[in-house]
């Protein structure tokens, strides 16, 4: 996503992900990064400045999960609202 589609706060925020091997879940996992989004979002609230750079991380590219591959507001979740 690109920093004018977001709010402010994001601007300049690298993405971040969390990657997993093995097992089912290989890859980029939504569920880890949703752990760790509510793990750095507690340290962020007691004022932990990189815990808050890394949650803005994370949370923009969950965002940019939710938003899909083409831009497209008809094709949110990356399309996976599609009935086929």
């Amino acid at each position: 996503l690109e920093d004018s589609a977001l709010p402010p706060l994001f601007k300049g925020v690298k993405p971040k992900v969390v990657r997993s091997t093995g097992g089912f879940a290989g890859g980029v996992v939504t569920e880890g990064m949703g752990y760790a989004l509510m793990i750095e979002g507690m340290l962020a609230a007691q004022g932990d400045g990189w815990a808050k750079e890394l949650a803005l991380g994370l949370l923009r590219s969950w965002l940019g999960m939710v938003q899909g591959v083409n831009h497209d507001p008809k094709l949110a979740l990356g399309g996976a609202n599609e009935q086929d």
